[in-house]
């Protein structure tokens, strides 16, 4: 039997507590330091998480599709947002307030348990990217970003979107080195890669 996810969860409860809100490409949702107001439930489109390094380059923390949500940290704390959220592609956003989102919570249990399951998941997964920058190798994050990213479609598994960029600052790594490690894949026949389309044509190396 099919589980009810959080985000349908939500929807169902909440709908018409919430307002829907389009963004074009490279808007900025929400910026580090605005106040926690509202939760985020991303109806269709990519956003990245990101903050400034100290050299004042951008490092990107996570990045996030149709199905997932943000906001709910600083909602839960109270302190202002922690990091900037810009979209990556056109978005269309379901936005809840902070009293209607708790309330919801409060008064629905199997909800309350779907959000706690769906930000488990994310602390999960947070801890192995902070454990793959310190243990692995430029190399393996990279080959990891690669296969968790890529999407099943009939010309094999693609990661579409994603410049050499894009790669160096979701593993904290310099973009010439990404650069240099994706032309050997391809030069080696493991990917082809095309502006900002990478498909993956046989399975990675184990190092490099």
């Amino acid at each position: 039997m099919k589980t009810t996810t959080y985000h349908e969860l939500i929807t169902r409860i909440c709908d018409d507590k919430a307002h829907t809100r389009r963004f074009q490409k490279g808007a900025v949702v929400v910026t580090i330091g605005d106040q926690s107001n509202a939760v985020y439930f991303i109806k269709k489109g990519e956003l990245k998480i990101c903050v400034a390094g100290e050299d004042g380059k951008e490092v990107i923390l996570n990045v996030i599709g149709a199905g997932e949500s943000f906001g709910e940290l600083a909602v839960f704390t109270g302190e202002p947002r922690s990091a900037d959220v810009i979209s990556r592609t056109p978005c269309e956003l379901m936005i809840l307030g902070k009293a209607a989102y708790l309330q919801a919570l409060r008064s629905d249990a199997e909800l309350a348990i779907a959000a706690l399951e769906y930000h488990a998941r994310m602390v999960h997964g947070l801890t192995e990217q902070v454990s793959s920058l310190a243990l692995v190798d430029v190399f393996g994050r990279v080959a990891a970003l690669l296969k968790n990213s890529a999407v099943d479609t009939d010309a094999g598994e693609v990661i579409e979107g994603m410049t050499h960029q894009d790669i160096a600052a979701t593993i904290g790594a310099s973009r010439e080195m990404v650069s240099k490690i994706l032309g050997d894949l391809k030069k080696g026949g493991y990917i082809d890669s095309q502006r900002k389309k990478i498909t993956l044509l046989k399975p990675l190396p184990k190092g490099w």
